[in-house]
């Protein structure tokens, strides 16, 4: 069978799908990277830094995926204790069963990155500017707004057990400061309210950190339509 008719092969294609902007392009680019580049250390190495460049954020997967900080994980790779064939096989069971901030693939559901103006955050510059992985050819335009949010649970309607959607946690919201074709910089937009007086946003910049406000590079970005954006937030 060819590997990518194999249950691993759609469900890498279908990461480079979610994280990226899906064009065919990025599709070849990924795909061709993790066929053709052998099974050794630096090989491997090059393998991951091609996957982040489409907008997977791997070592954060991964990291996860195993217990671990991005550093313990980059460190282990590095040193040849994590060998190429175990990170492909963890690797894509983390794309296909999920981790704790990450969606599972395999589940034959659309993931919500297919939803209207739901993006993700790529790069962290510091602790007042990400990078999101939407641009103009997106849509996007100067200072449109974002919030950056966590999925929460699942409540449905006791009595006709229909759902009635997420509460979802916003951790920040965010302007477009410089939008380029395919991604945005994103500034933090200064809140009137009490408890967020800071311009800087609460970031672990290694990404090392599973608190529930932290920003993570992965995590979810929804652009405000204009009638919800508001000026007390």
């Amino acid at each position: 069978m060819d590997y990518w008719e194999s249950n691993a092969g759609k469900v890498f294609t279908e990461a480079v799908k979610f994280y990226s902007d899906g064009t065919d392009e990025n599709i070849y680019y990924a795909r061709n990277a993790w066929d053709h580049i052998p099974a050794v250390q630096e090989g491997l190495l090059q393998k991951i830094k091609a996957l982040i460049k489409v907008g997977i954020p791997v070592w954060q997967i991964y990291a996860e995926a195993v217990g671990k900080s991005v550093q313990d994980v980059q460190k282990a790779i590095s040193n040849g204790t994590i060998s190429a064939p175990e990170f492909q096989k963890t690797f894509i069971k983390a794309l296909a069963e999920g981790t704790d901030h990450f969606p599972a693939l395999a589940s034959g559901k659309p993931p919500q990155r297919e939803k209207e103006n739901l993006y993700r955050i790529v790069k962290i510059i510091d602790d007042k500017q990400i990078v999101i992985n939407a641009g103009a050819n997106h849509g996007i335009s100067l200072n449109d707004e974002f919030e950056i949010f966590n999925t929460g649970i699942e409540v449905f309607d006791e009595d006709t057990k229909e759902s009635l959607g997420t509460l979802d946690h916003v951790k920040a919201r965010v302007t477009a400061d410089t939008v380029l074709p395919k991604m945005s910089i994103c500034k933090h937009k200064k809140s009137k309210t009490i408890a967020n007086l800071a311009d800087s946003f609460k970031v672990d910049l290694k990404d090392i950190s599973s608190e529930f406000g932290v920003i993570k590079v992965g995590d979810l970005v929804c652009k405000l339509k204009k009638e919800r954006r508001r000026t007390d937030l």
